[in-house]
């Protein structure tokens, strides 16, 4: 009985280091979202290469985020254009559930693709930004509305080598690797509700009562003054 027992104990032991348990033991990783972890032991699993331009054309689409400032929108577009004018196909959608890609770039916080392709922005700092991969996707996206145009520099310059002024674009990239600069140092980047931006709300307040007056302008100082 005793031997029956010690072999069932030895089986279930070989079983237990054969199979994924949370622990790199896989003999073949499978990544089927492409988020760089195994689907069965969670192990890391290195991502196969992302072409973001192939013989002129974009294997994504940029997907804009509802809250990026005009001036990202047009630093955005000014790319676009240099890319087009090069003959480089490439497309640009707002953020809504019914234009969802496998391969996307998002800029900013674009909430219709989920948590997953999230970044905390507070996280960075106001000065700070990140151009970051997750699966098959590339999140752009700063602490403020400011560092965000420095993201967008970063990805194309850095990344699509492409300029501004550039007369000729690569025709062929590959993403290399994230970009992710942290500035710690900072006041309030931004102020949500429930996912909603309040940069633009007002502050209602019973001009009567000294104790509402002083705390909304307390409010008004920490909050509006640095966002």
């Amino acid at each position: 009985m005793k031997k029956i027992t010690v072999f069932l104990l030895a089986v279930t032991l070989i079983f237990a280091l054969l199979s994924c348990g949370g622990t790199d033991t896989c003999e073949n990783h499978t990544d089927s979202d492409n988020d760089g972890i195994c689907d069965v032991c969670e192990a890391s699993v290195e991502l196969p290469p992302l072409i973001l331009l192939e013989d002129g054309i974009a294997s994504f689409k940029f997907v804009v985020a509802s809250g990026v400032s005009s001036e990202a929108r047009q630093k955005l577009n000014g790319y676009i254009a240099t890319l087009k004018n090069s003959d480089v196909i490439v497309k640009a959608v707002y953020d809504k559930e019914d234009n969802v890609s496998e391969y996307e770039v998002l800029i900013g916080d674009v909430l219709t693709r989920g948590e997953k392709y999230q970044i905390d922005e507070h996280s960075l700092g106001t000065e700070g930004y990140a151009v970051k991969r997750i699966g098959n996707k590339v999140i752009i996206t700063g602490g403020s509305r400011e560092s965000i145009l420095y993201a967008i520099d970063a990805f194309f310059n850095d990344i699509l080598n492409v300029y501004e002024d550039s007369d000729e674009v690569p025709q062929n990239v590959t993403y290399t690797e994230d970009i992710i600069e942290i500035q710690d140092n900072y006041k309030i980047s931004s102020v949500k509700v429930d996912g909603v931006d309040i940069r633009d709300y007002k502050i209602g307040v019973n001009s009567q009562n000294s104790d509402y007056r002083n705390a909304a302008k307390t409010l008004q100082e920490v909050f509006y003054t640095y966002t």
